[in-house]
């Protein structure tokens, strides 16, 4: 009877374990999720957005970690620099030159596992985000502060925060050594998650 019951929690764990684990893990829905940037110039305002993205984080039920460089993150959000668009290619050209695209293909955020205990309280609140962001392949820690909604097996976190080129060694292109592009950028985004079991 003994030998019974074992078999049968086996078969359990072996049944439950791998929804369990998909349940932990939170991926990015980039056809529901936007990134805009906004820069600008002496000219005028150039707004853009990134087309191609991918992220995932594991965990979030209770604990926050910090994410630091060399250390293993939670989770990461990638965004493809030739992805970066803005309303007019030759522009989009000289914004890839200052990337050194394809030489540094992505824009990458990682994480520590967000705390959502309170949003599963409430279903809103605020959450905080450490973690470093890598450009050009230079490294610095980032805290972004986001509005969380969680509604069943959908996370969707929106906020803004702002880069300076110079911070990452970019240098801003010029047009006919006339038009300067300023060194702040200003991103919003509207990022949602779905859970690895929906």
């Amino acid at each position: 009877m003994n030998r019974i019951f074992k078999i049968f929690l086996l078969v359990v764990t072996v049944l439950i374990a791998p929804r369990a684990m998909a349940a932990d893990v939170w991926r990015l829905a980039p056809e529901k999720s936007t990134l805009t940037f906004f820069v600008r110039t002496t000219l005028h305002d150039v707004h853009g957005k990134a087309q191609t993205m991918s992220g995932s984080f594991a965990g979030g039920a209770s604990s926050a970690g910090a994410a630091t460089a060399g250390a293993a993150s939670a989770g990461a959000v990638d965004l493809a620099v030739a992805g970066l668009t803005t309303d007019n290619k030759g522009r989009d050209v000289n914004m890839y030159r200052m990337f050194n695209e394809p030489k540094y293909k992505d824009i990458h955020f990682a994480f520590g596992s967000p705390d959502l205990s309170a949003l599963a309280a409430k279903g809103e609140g605020t959450i905080l985000i450490p973690g470093t962001m890598t450009i050009h392949n230079i490294t610095h820690p980032v805290t972004l502060t986001a509005t969380g909604r969680l509604a069943g097996g959908t996370l969707t976190c929106e906020g803004a925060f702002d880069i300076h080129l110079k911070d990452y060694d970019l240098h801003p292109p010029t047009v006919l050594m006339m038009i300067r592009v300023a060194d702040l950028v200003n991103v919003k985004y509207a990022m949602v998650f779905t859970r690895g079991d929906q």
